[in-house]
């Protein structure tokens, strides 16, 4: 039964993503769907980007 609850969350975001995010131009008009639909491992490679900047710092 807790999957769902994962599933719901999960679609939530999307239309989320889909209504705050819109095309640059004609040219990629499918990249606010592409976004919506992997909104959560770019969250999560954001995330992991701003931990080790925050560890590292310029050292990297």
């Amino acid at each position: 039964m807790e999957i769902w609850v994962g599933v719901f969350m999960y679609l939530l975001g999307v239309m989320l993503v889909l209504g705050l995010v819109e095309p640059i131009d004609d040219e990629h008009e499918n990249a606010p769907v592409k976004l919506a639909l992997t909104w959560p491992i770019v969250s999560v490679m954001y995330i992991w980007a701003m931990l080790m900047d925050f560890y590292y710092g310029d050292e990297r």
